[in-house]
């Protein structure tokens, strides 16, 4: 007896100290980058993996687009590789890296380090088919 209510109160502990370690699902990302020319760049993200959907933030416009996807400690916002060209744009959360490149006829290159902060909602419901601009 004393086994089984070990077991159980060792499991809710453990239960109860991974809920307080699990990173949060909806975040922000505060950045500061520089771009290929030397100017400093201050992005800012909101993301919510549950919902597989990110904004870029410029003051109260929120522009939402569907998230690429994670990899790891990577969150990535958008990455195609056409014949013409490739983009690819995300952040370490781990280590804090932002990446932000297009090549082709116009390339650009962005680089810098990012903080997460408290979600700032989108602003918009969302739903299966509409990811949508707000102002």
């Amino acid at each position: 007896m004393r086994l089984f209510l070990s077991l159980i109160a060792f499991t809710l502990f453990a239960g109860a100290a991974s809920a307080q370690t699990a990173a949060p699902r909806q975040f922000d990302f505060v950045c500061t980058a520089k771009d290929e020319a030397g100017a400093t760049e201050t992005p800012r993200f909101s993301v919510d993996l549950d919902k597989k959907a990110w904004c870029t933030r410029d003051g109260a416009t929120c522009t939402v687009a569907t998230l690429f996807g994670s990899e790891g400690d990577v969150i990535v916002f958008e990455r195609s590789q056409l014949e013409t060209g490739a983009y690819d744009h995300w952040v370490n959360r781990k280590t804090g890296e932002y990446r932000s490149t297009t090549s082709g006829s116009f390339s650009t290159d962005s680089r810098g380090s990012c903080k997460e902060a408290a979600f700032t909602a989108f602003g918009v419901t969302l739903n299966d088919g509409a990811k949508a601009a707000h102002n």
